[in-house]
């Protein structure tokens, strides 16, 4: 499913992800041969496991030259980034930990609408 997008685009797609969790999707989009592989994620503490505690288990791939993270919330990066990109991918994005939480049941979620 992670590289579902990459059997319709050309070679060397240029990638955002928003949500890296613990960067499955950058591992594909590596593997998938993107040119420009942009990352988004909150989470501080994710983006340095991938960085340091788990950077050899994983490949390194937040080290590859074609890959940039930035520390930010999606929406607000989106709203200052002036890049264009044939892939946005949002995988971890709605983690079961939210759904679990019961805050879904009493609150409107756009995230999966053209707006957002």
């Amino acid at each position: 499913v992670y590289g579902a997008a990459y059997f319709r685009k050309p070679a060397g797609p240029e990638v955002l992800i928003i949500g890296l969790g613990g960067a499955p999707d950058v591992q594909t989009a590596l593997h998938h041969g993107a040119s420009k592989i942009v990352g988004v994620d909150m989470n501080e503490s994710t983006l340095e496991m991938v960085r340091e505690v788990y950077a050899e288990t994983l490949g390194r791939p937040y080290q590859q030259p074609q890959v940039s993270i930035a520390r930010a919330d999606g929406r607000s990066f989106l709203r200052r980034d002036t890049g264009t990109y044939d892939i946005i991918q949002l995988t971890g994005v709605d983690t079961k930990f939210v759904y679990a939480s019961g805050n879904l049941a009493v609150h409107e979620n756009y995230l999966y609408t053209l707006q957002a």
